[in-house]
């Protein structure tokens, strides 16, 4: 279980201060040094984005005991920044979530309460293995033509750097998944990734595909994520992938976090295409800065510091300050869609964001009238995140007609230090009136969020699994292309069968879900048959057949030929599902 920082600190502070004892001695080669090698290391290392906090060694591990206990008990390392509130439960959790557990957080405040003992390094507890960072069946790694060197630390402590990578491709590309290549993690601080799906990045890059940026891309470019030192290749929902246009290109924005020399980067990244067209598009919604509110009262909702209609505005000296804006996103999509990644963006005035779902009239879940996406109550400019859930466990869901509302808190004085930083690289002295833009002394309100459509791949009480694979053409839409994905069955003890299978067609520069449901029976001489519908997510039409194949208990083989009408256009299917029993 994760506590929320603030009740750990409370829970343990007698402990962190050594008012009471543990019941069972913890000590560092038992204890301590696996925790650390797992969480701790991966950016506190001579290699690492922390090469001068050091506690790799039991000695190292005991000086900075007392360092290490507070920061876990504030919740402020390893560093996350969204939290479950009352605001903001959270039923679902995210994956990839370095935070400590509560027993690991006691065992450290314990383990500095008792004095730091050391226990038996002939008995040591085995450390972990390192995470691998390997994207297994990487298609290309991309670099910077160039390098990109960081001034020495001075009047300012960070940069901020777009890259602009030519991704080698001829044809349009889908693409699912990518791993980072951090070149230096002295200075690599975090990095934000997109799609620049025009290329138009390459005409404000120099020689070395580098420009300068701040708080984007400084082109229209398609959010898909980004890393943090000790992050795992980032892999899109099953069965899904994101496009790439054949003359786009993919752009980092750098975050470095200066050192006393200059530095030179040409951080890259790999890629992994899909092999086929997927069965659905993983889609990256970049939502937020609204400068007025629309006629029907979505848009910018009226502040506290308005004088007439809604003005985003954060006045000199405000604290508490907050901007709420609402967008009405996903009427007219046909089916729901899973949430499988989540961020917020504003600037150093910022200090709390939330992003929430409010429920339309198709919302079947009857649990949640509002679902909150993330909330991040101590927001930090430096550690902006991707905040990932796992559709295939758990995820929020957003159906169609359901509203995205955020809420943007703000603090526009010197006692915060984002606003004080950002006046002393300004030259100023005291803050400003702040409105919406792209500099470090404007703001932002910004979500982003990943989803995919609801696709059912998987049947209740499956027995088989496989693949569909089909030729489809039109003579009328002038297309002819495969048509390739997972296929699932369920065969009962009777030898009655139930199905599905799905896949996807790129049609028009649209992507379109091709979904099919059976039943049979198992004749027991080694046939089957039965009916077939077939259908087209969010497209008129369908059709429905019967469908004969071979079945030895094992295999089930069904041939397809069939010629449904989508939108009135006939669209001819001809190939097999395949569904194998599973060992």
């Amino acid at each position: 279980m994760k506590t929320p920082s603030a009740l750990l600190l409370l829970l343990f502070l007698p402990t962190a201060l050594g008012c009471t004892e543990s019941d069972t001695e913890v000590t560092y080669h038992q204890d301590i040094a696996p925790i650390l090698a797992a969480n701790c290391l991966g950016c506190h290392n001579p290699d690492g984005m922390q090469p001068d906090i050091l506690f790799d060694d039991a000695a190292s591990a005991q000086s900075m005991a007392p360092m290490i206990a507070s920061a876990v008990a504030a919740g402020t390392m390893p560093p996350f920044y969204a939290e479950e509130t009352e605001e903001c439960p959270n039923p679902w959790g995210f994956t990839r979530d370095p935070r400590l557990e509560d027993t690991e957080v006691e065992a450290i405040l314990n383990w500095v309460a008792d004095g730091t003992p050391l226990g038996d390094a002939a008995t040591a507890a085995p450390l972990p293995p390192s995470l691998s960072l390997d994207l297994s069946d990487a298609d290309i790694e991309v670099f910077p033509a160039g390098q990109h060197t960081t001034p020495p630390i001075g009047a300012v402590e960070d940069e901020f750097i777009c890259f602009s990578l030519d991704p080698g491709i001829t044809e349009q590309r889908w693409l699912e998944a990518y791993q980072v290549l951090p070149d230096n993690l002295s200075i690599t601080h975090h990095l934000l990734l997109g799609i620049d799906a025009t290329g138009e990045s390459a005409a404000l890059a120099d020689e070395n595909g580098i420009y300068p940026c701040f708080g984007g891309f400084g082109v229209d470019a398609m959010f898909i994520g980004g890393w943090i030192p000790n992050a795992s290749p980032v892999v899109f929902p099953a069965n899904s992938a994101v496009r790439v246009p054949e003359e786009a290109r993919i752009v980092f924005q750098m975050h470095y976090h200066l050192a006393s020399e200059a530095q030179s980067d040409a951080t890259g990244v790999a890629l992994r295409w899909a092999d086929n067209t997927p069965v659905r598009e993983a889609n990256m919604g970049l939502i937020g800065n609204a400068d007025e509110q629309e006629p029907g009262g979505l848009g910018l909702q009226p502040g506290p510091n308005d004088s007439g209609s809604p003005t985003f505005l954060i006045p000199a000296e405000a604290t508490g300050h907050t901007e709420t804006m609402a967008f009405d996103l996903w009427s007219d999509i046909p089916r729901e869609l899973e949430v499988f990644l989540v961020a917020n963006h504003m600037h150093y005035v910022g200090t709390d964001m939330r992003l929430w779902l409010e429920r339309g009239d198709a919302a079947a879940e009857p649990e949640d009238s509002e679902a909150c996406l993330v909330h991040t109550p101590r927001w930090d400019f430096d550690w902006q995140q991707f905040y990932h859930y796992d559709t295939s466990v758990s995820a929020p869901r957003i159906h169609p007609g359901d509203e995205l509302w955020m809420q943007c808190e703000y603090d526009n004085v010197t006692e915060n230090p984002g606003v004080a930083r950002a006046l002393m690289e300004a030259g100023l002295e005291s803050p400003i009136d702040v409105s919406l833009g792209n500099g470090s002394l404007d703001e932002m309100c910004i979500g982003i969020v990943g989803s995919v459509y609801r696709i059912p791949t998987v049947i209740d009480g499956e027995s088989h699994a496989g693949l569909v694979a089909l030729q489809t053409s039109s003579d009328d839409l002038g297309f002819a292309q495969a048509c390739n994905g997972p296929s699932s069955l369920r065969v009962d003890i009777s030898g009655s069968m139930s199905g599905l299978a799905a896949c996807g067609l790129d049609v028009l520069d649209a992507l379109t879900t091709v979904e099919i449901s059976f039943d049979g029976t198992d004749h027991g001489d080694g046939t089957a048959s039965g009916e077939m519908s077939v259908s087209a997510l969010g497209i008129e039409g369908g059709g429905t057949a019967t469908w004969s194949g071979s079945y030895d208990g094992d295999t089930l083989v069904i041939d397809v030929n069939q010629e449904p009408i989508f939108a009135g256009y006939p669209v001819l299917m001809q190939g097999s599902i395949t569904a194998l029993k599973a060992q």
